[in-house]
């Protein structure tokens, strides 16, 4: 009797539960949006016709209770073993619809295969049942199983089709689930070629593989049945900017902001495309227009900000930065442009009073960084160094640029010792961190500690065999301290390989090639690499390598012009205390 009376509460309780299962906080708060499946309201279970409702055995009630005591526990594992045996076991849909849901959230998608053909057994017509069951196809690569979904879901919801098309096309993980969607669509195309949504969505799976003709066309016909579907609109001008042709992206999406000016959003994405297409002044308009109707859009005064920067018109950006400076969340970045655009127009002073405003979150090391910067670029060595201590890095990029910065600081100062043992205690924290190894040689160098300098830029090179920068300096060094030009060709000639329009380069090869008494060949290359980039080192490469071929009216003229811009540089005015004649020629001139 007790026994009964036991077996009868269970069935009470469990029946309770039952009831209650789709508002059940079992699961964690993200499990509705795993697998591009939204938490939606239990569909209520048909009646079956001749169908004498279940019958709860003890085996049933022992499973269904250890399957919820599992869930409650996060035992997700234990709870969908449970929940599988259970659904078996019983016609009710929820059963299967809970195993189902648990499944998808541990990823167990053979399990999910199984618990959703229960649920569409005992409710064939259940929409999310069909959503989950065309997902799992597509895992599973069964296109038939695909098709007889979608081509429910398209009968049944008619209204609700895109929306679920465009979600299984968001929620797909690979190029081969995305070519077995193509191809189901293709075939209901076949069943109802007028439907816009299936060309829609092969043009956003042709979009995500890059081919983008292809996703042209398609749009192009999706387009062709609804005219001004504001989502067809969007994905063309994506495919505009995907094919570099911004102007037609514009051209898009300004005739559907006509039909829809009271989109915003439509505004915003039209501003973004200016802008990556460098069309700045239109882009400043488009936000101008956004604020026109919504005065109080920070995230587009802000924006509008940054383009006033773009565009050198500091007044105005100012005006809008200055509005923003006191608003939660937007004070620090505010203040750091600020800062920026101060030190742009020359106010250090007022730059360093900006920077030191921002107190917190994203931009405070990037302010501390910048005034420290500033500093240095204006000769205050003593006062850019007292920042230093106040400059905490949270990150292992911060921290690297903190150790460059320091180690840029002593350098400038000639205090070549202290910024070698500074990196070489750093190299302790980042071993082998590249950037450090390159800096270090390159003041290794200055310590004429070639040893180091190759051993360091050897380092580099053995696990970096395309980095042109660290074979460019080894080669150049062994060009320009050492007789082993034939190693420094090999270095050399990988470098400009890899970056054959870059001025250093081109300059170390030419002085390589005047040191092997090439002269035609070195003057050919430092003529290039002067033209690229107006350095006092190439000039001074250059005049030597004129000079020595004897072509000395040019070498004066390639002289005067460097010593016009750099009449302090150290390089330049050796040469002239080296090359007799050289200044007598120019004053003469």
């Amino acid at each position: 009797m007790f026994r009964a009376n036991k077996l009868m509460i269970l069935k009470v309780f469990v029946m309770v539960v039952l009831t209650s299962l789709a508002g059940c906080s079992t699961m964690p708060e993200q499990f509705a949006a795993r697998d591009g499946l939204a938490e939606e309201s239990l569909v209520p279970v048909k009646a079956h016709a001749n169908r004498a409702p279940d019958k709860l055995t003890p085996e049933f009630l022992y499973l269904f209770l250890t399957a919820e005591l599992a869930a409650q526990r996060g035992m997700y594992d234990v709870a969908l073993d449970s929940y599988l045996q259970a659904a078996g076991q019983v016609f009710d849909a929820r059963i299967a619809e809970r195993a189902t849901k648990i499944a998808l959230f541990r990823k167990r998608y053979q399990d999910a295969l199984k618990a959703v053909s229960l649920w569409l057994e005992r409710d064939s017509d259940n929409l999310i049942a069909r959503r989950v069951g065309a997902v799992l196809a597509i895992k599973e690569g069964n296109g038939e199983a695909l098709l007889e979904h979608m081509g429910f879901v398209l009968k049944a919801d008619p209204a609700g089709f895109e929306e679920t098309l465009f979600e299984l096309v968001s929620s797909l993980d690979s190029v081969q689930e995305q070519n077995s969607l193509y191809q189901v669509l293709e075939r209901l195309l076949q069943a109802d070629p007028k439907k816009g949504s299936i060309y829609l969505a092969q043009s956003l799976l042709l979009l995500q593989q890059g081919e983008f003709q292809q996703a042209k066309q398609k749009v192009t016909r999706a387009l062709l049945l609804q005219p001004n579907w504001v989502r067809a609109h969007v994905i063309k001008a994506q495919i505009f900017v995907h094919l570099g042709d911004f102007q037609e992206a514009e051209r898009v999406l300004q005739h559907i902001i006509k039909q829809r000016p009271e989109m915003v959003k439509l505004k915003l994405l039209l501003a973004q495309t200016q802008i990556n297409s460098k069309n700045f002044v239109a882009a400043a308009k488009t936000y101008q227009g956004v604020l026109d109707l919504h005065p109080h859009d920070m995230n587009s005064q802000y924006a509008l900000a940054m383009i006033y920067i773009q565009l050198n018109e500091y007044k105005q950006a100012k005006s809008v930065l200055l509005g923003l400076v006191d608003k939660p969340l937007w004070g620090d970045r505010s203040n750091f442009n600020l800062g920026r655009v101060a030190a742009l127009e020359g106010d250090l002073e007022h730059a360093i009073g900006w920077f030191d405003r921002v107190l917190k979150g994203d931009y405070l090391f990037r302010a501390r960084i910048s005034a420290i910067e500033l500093l240095m670029d204006g000769g205050f060595l003593e006062r850019s160094g007292l920042r230093f201590d106040e400059v905490e890095a949270v990150n292992s990029s911060q921290e690297l640029r903190l150790i460059l910065l320091r180690s840029q600081w002593l350098s400038i100062q000639s205090r070549y010792s202290e910024a070698f043992n500074f990196l070489t205690q750093s190299l302790k924290k980042m071993p082998d961190k590249k950037e450090v190894l390159y800096t270090r040689a390159l003041v290794a160098e200055k310590l004429d500690r070639l040893a180091i300098l190759e051993s360091d830029l050897l380092n580099i090179i053995d696990r970096y065999p395309d980095d042109a920068d660290a074979l460019n300096a080894l080669g150049y060094t062994l060009v320009d301290r050492t007789e082993r030009l034939e190693e420094a060709e090999v270095y050399l000639t990988r470098a400009i390989a890899l970056k054959g329009q870059d001025a250093v380069i081109i300059d170390s090869y030419g002085w390589l090639k005047y040191r092997q008494g090439l002269y035609e060949q070195a003057v050919s290359y430092l003529q290039k690499a002067y033209q690229l980039e107006r350095e006092p080192e190439i000039a001074g490469h250059l005049v030597e390598a004129l000079w020595t071929m004897g072509r000395k009216q040019e070498a004066r003229g390639v002289f005067e012009e460097a010593m016009s811009e750099y009449p302090a540089d150290a390089y330049l005015l050796h040469i002239a205390h080296d090359k007799e004649g050289l200044l007598e020629g120019l004053s003469k001139d």
